[in-house]
């Protein structure tokens, strides 16, 4: 089976208050096997900042990364987006990334395609 990348768009975030906001990337099988794949947070350079891998994931059923903090080299502000692999077309997964505050409020969430 060949592997599809989805993005999301950049999003700008204060990198310097990362304490007080984390980013999020979900993902969710759409299709209808299971399907295996990368997670990635992305600085706007291309660095990965995040990674995880999903294995096996069943149709309907979701997973996710998360960041919380940034290392200390990044400039005040910074752009990021997320990376999404699948072993499958790109219709077969949904993702997104969200950015909250410390409570758990979103600020931003925006599609993957």
């Amino acid at each position: 089976m060949a592997t599809t990348t989805i993005y999301s768009p950049m999003i700008n975030v204060q990198t310097a208050n990362s304490g007080k906001l984390n980013l999020y990337a979900n993902v969710v099988n759409v299709s209808s096997g299971a399907r295996s794949g990368r997670i990635q947070i992305m600085a706007a350079g291309g660095m990965p900042l995040a990674s995880t891998n999903y294995n096996n994931l069943q149709p309907g059923k979701g997973t996710g990364d998360a960041l919380n903090h940034f290392p200390t080299a990044f400039p005040a502000v910074t752009m990021v987006y997320c990376k999404f692999t699948v072993n499958g077309i790109s219709t077969d997964i949904r993702g997104s990334l969200v950015l909250a505050d410390s409570k758990g409020n979103t600020l931003v969430c925006v599609e993957a395609r």
